[in-house]
């Protein structure tokens, strides 16, 4: 009955993940199919002995419907009511906004609109900061529109705000008392502030995110590390965070047993507080839900059943929002959770028994060599352990984050056993800046524990980058056949409970391990050719570098002496040789550019516009192109650049697998661009062009000065709402070409 319990949650919250991101026909299509399997396994004599399956049968049944029930009477109606209305409307701010690439997350939830009341939740972003705080009321003008985001979609917002792209007029109204949840959110400022004084940018970023969750401190760069290293769960709250942090409850409950009662009361006080300064974030409150089970546990003398504790928080979750069961970070939490209780002791007691030293009884006789010989059987026991567990989540989150996010890093279960210890450290020094800077007179203690985060952080930085930067550490794979091999372990599954034994349990583990294997090598050998195009800061120019495959391609490269060398030292990190490099610029500096990069590469055809000066090129270019009109070039994987000749200037348009990128000079006039070069996917360019507002594109890179980068932004907004500024580092966009 217990494992009947625990397979009912998390049968329960795995539908609802599924049909979260499956059409409304195709959810339609599962419950009855799912109808037919119960009514099969009710009416066979040969399923009623296995209660499980009509169990299972009828509690994703259950979900398909609460899931078809929730998209027409919330979702639904919501989007059909509000999609396209417009009007003044009186919002109050949920939380506080954060910075996603260069705009502001704002999350409010409307009041009304136009005096009519209305109930519903939505997103705004907006490059600028406004001057509002959290559960403050503001009355002014927006649309709304239906949102395309399933991560949006997934936290209860269905609809997304259009402001004016200029700082929007409205009207602030404080309330006259706000909710304790305000409390929470003005303590995590403080913590972050106080981490702020003591600590410098790059140990602030990474203890804000580690004790707070403030993942979006971290710069774009140092996050990609993080992705690629397989560590970005590290700075993700979770429940290796709540463990560590209320594992000095639990310990002073259980040597000071006369205030046993008292320390677990503050426990459960303390996960409630983490909790809300966390931001209750779906990943949050599945470890804070285990979490209180497991110290009601220890306050009743009894062990909680730690199967049944993740199904109980499964429920809880996703019990009035069905579709927060789509939240990538909760699947992944749920997930890895699941494989570390019922995958890591298994591999545990197989690693024991090959390592006799864990099984043996160890002398009871008390001596030197003794105690030496126990310490290090239990320093190999949690080494054993702590790779099991990673081992185990690495199992389960392989396949979730190719389906989900087409790529995954193959040094994860190397890099998270590194680190796990040094990042818990971490969050036990952020606790103690945090707390102890908080109090005036004793501040001065807080240098010694700042300088210790100070180093900690740096090893954890260089680590995570020396993991990133390994050959192969992170591919990109195309979800295609994962769709296949999901459906593929879904039969076999079925095939498993029917006749469950240990040695079909092995015969289907081993079946999907070769599948998978196979199926991610040839996805990789397939979609080896992933585009990657690289835009390299170089202030007030433009660098930008197409890499797909064996094809290397510089389209543009025009940069001051000041920043060449940086960009070259970052080309030679992503590329070795170039097969084409054009120079189309009208500056010195264009000349220059060409010619140190031709020093540095050996690079087969040369594009150099420059009609007043003779340019030598070095002996590693093997051809210069030199044009007088228009020209298209066909790079080798026959993919097309064109250099359209407009008012003594070289505009780029590149053509990819249907997507395009259009590169703009500085000083052309958009109304004397041929219309179809207008629009783009990606546009780059380095100033406001006249006439800006006939571009359209799906993402707009400002390669500009960090001083007038913003300004810059607020005249594009118009253009695209995605806009990223190469100032904050390096941008690589991924099959965005």
């Amino acid at each position: 009955m217990k494992r009947l319990f625990g397979l009912i949650g998390l049968t329960y919250l795995s539908v609802l993940a599924v049909v979260f991101y499956l059409s409304d026909v195709l959810t339609v299509i599962l419950a009855f199919a799912l109808l037919i399997l119960l009514t099969v396994f009710v009416s066979f004599k040969k399923f009623r002995s296995k209660a499980f399956l009509s169990v299972m049968a009828l509690t994703a049944l259950l979900a398909c419907i609460v899931n078809i029930g929730y998209t027409e009477l919330v979702y639904n109606k919501t989007v059909d009511t509000y999609d396209g209305a417009s009007g003044e409307i009186v919002a109050t701010l949920k939380e506080e906004p954060y910075k996603q690439y260069s705009s502001y997350v704002y999350r409010f939830n409307c009041e009304s609109l136009d005096g009519e009341k209305c109930d519903f939740d939505f997103m705004v972003y907006h490059h600028d900061l406004f001057d509002i705080e959290p559960f403050d009321k503001v009355s002014l003008d927006a649309s709304f529109m239906k949102s395309g985001s399933k991560g949006n979609i997934s936290k209860g917002y269905f609809l997304t705000a259009d402001f004016s792209y200029e700082y929007p007029e409205f009207e602030r109204i404080v309330p006259d008392r706000k909710p304790l949840y305000y409390h929470a959110i003005k303590l995590r400022q403080s913590i972050r502030e106080t981490l702020r004084t003591h600590l410098d940018s790059d140990a602030f970023s990474l203890c804000s995110a580690i004790l707070i969750g403030d993942k979006f401190a971290l710069s774009n760069d140092a996050y990609q590390e993080f992705r690629e290293a397989g560590v970005s769960h590290l700075i993700v709250v979770s429940g290796m965070h709540f463990s560590a942090l209320t594992c000095l409850f639990l310990l002073l409950a259980r040597k000071y047993s006369s205030y046993r009662y008292i320390f677990l009361a503050f426990a459960v006080v303390f996960v409630f507080v983490y909790m809300a300064v966390t931001g209750f974030s779906p990943s949050v409150l599945r470890s804070a839900i285990m979490m209180i089970l497991c110290i009601i546990g220890l306050s009743i003398v009894r062990d909680a059943y730690s199967l049944n504790s993740l199904s109980f928080a499964a429920l809880c979750v996703v019990l009035f929002d069905p579709y927060i069961a789509g939240d990538v970070g909760l699947i992944l939490s749920f997930a890895t959770t699941f494989a570390i209780i019922k995958l890591a002791p298994f591999l545990y007691d197989k690693f024991s028994i090959r390592i006799k030293l864990l099984s043996e009884d160890l002398p009871k006789e008390r001596n030197f060599k003794n105690f030496c010989l126990k310490w290090f059987v239990r320093f190999l026991k949690f080494v054993v352990s702590l790779f099991c567990v990673n081992l185990s989540a690495y199992l389960i989150s392989f396949p979730l984050s190719i389906i989900m996010f087409g790529s995954t890093s193959t040094v994860s279960v190397f890099s998270t056993f590194v680190l796990s210890l040094p990042v818990q450290l971490l969050l036990y020094l952020a606790v103690v800046v945090a707390a102890v800077g908080a109090v005036p007179f004793l501040s001065f203690i807080v240098p010694v524990f700042a300088f210790c985060a100070q180093l900690l952080s740096d090893f954890v930085l260089k680590t995570v980058s020396f993991f990133a930067e390994l050959p192969f550490s992170y591919l990109y794979v195309t979800s295609d056949f994962m769709y296949l091999w999901v459906v593929f372990a879904v039969i076999l599954f079925v095939w498993l409970c029917c006749a469950f034994s240990k040695r079909r349990l092995a015969i289907y583990a081993l079946i999907l391990a070769v599948t998978l294997t196979v199926g991610i090598v040839s996805s990789v050998v397939i979609s080896k050719d992933i585009s990657k195009l690289h835009i390299y800061d170089v202030e007030d120019d433009v660098a930008v570098m197409y890499e797909c495959g064996e094809t290397q391609a510089v389209l543009s490269f025009d940069c001051s002496n000041a920043n060449m060398r940086d960009a070259l030292d970052e080309m030679q990190h992503d590329v070795s040789d170039i097969d084409f490099a054009a120079s189309v610029g009208n500056s010195a500096n264009c000349a220059k550019s060409i010619t140190s990069l031709s020093k540095v590469f050996a690079i087969e055809d040369v594009l150099l516009y420059d009609t007043k000066r003779t340019v030598t090129l070095s002996d590693n270019t093997e051809n210069v192109i030199k044009p007088d009109g228009d020209y298209v070039y066909t790079l080798p994987d026959k993919e097309n650049v064109t250099f359209c000749f407009i008012d003594d200037k070289y505009i780029t348009y590149f053509e990819h697998n249907g997507k395009t990128l259009l590169i703009l000079p500085d000083g052309v006039d958009v109304m004397s661009i041929p219309a179809h070069y207008r629009k783009a996917h990606t546009i780059v360019l380095s100033s406001c062009p006249e006439n800006y507002n006939y571009l359209q594109c799906d993402t707009l890179v400002l390669s500009t000065d960090e001083d007038i980068a913003f300004y810059l932004m607020k005249q594009m907004y118009t253009v695209s709402r995605r806009v990223l500024l190469t100032s904050q580092g390096k941008i690589t966009l991924i099959e965005e070409v």
